[in-house]
């Protein structure tokens, strides 16, 4: 029975990726570059530069940077227990988006509402920062 359980779970993790909304970079940029958030990345610790991401919900192909260093993507079964941001939802709606991040290190939750601007650029909204 447990294995058919895992072999289920396993199973309907890649197609529900696949059919996610996935977070574009400009999503992305807003978000890692947010004053409120940036106190909680604290880049004078030795393991917090470059910062890390999770592959969790985002787009392939993102080019960022943070604190001057390319920003480090790692598949999200890899990662581990490296210190990282991680998406865990985004919701478009016309030209609205909800996003929800962690930190875990820091033992941080965020959910961003974000306004899309002209072309590509997006404005925060509005932020709930928790810390756990």
């Amino acid at each position: 029975m447990l294995f058919a359980t895992l072999v289920v779970s396993l199973g309907a993790e890649a197609p529900a990726q696949a059919g996610r909304q996935l977070v574009p970079q400009s999503v992305v940029e807003v978000i890692i570059n947010n004053s409120r958030l940036a106190k909680f990345f604290h880049p004078e610790v030795s393991d917090r530069v470059p910062l890390v991401l999770s592959d969790n919900l985002l787009a392939t192909g993102l080019i960022l940077t943070k604190f001057g260093q390319p920003v480090q993507i790692i598949p999200d079964r890899e990662i581990g227990a490296r210190p990282h941001l991680r998406f865990v939802r985004y919701e478009l709606k016309g030209s609205e988006a909800n996003v929800e991040i962690e930190y875990e290190v820091e033992g941080v939750h965020a959910t961003f509402t974000l306004v899309k601007m002209s072309g590509s650029s997006w404005k925060v909204k509005g932020l709930k920062l928790v810390e756990y």
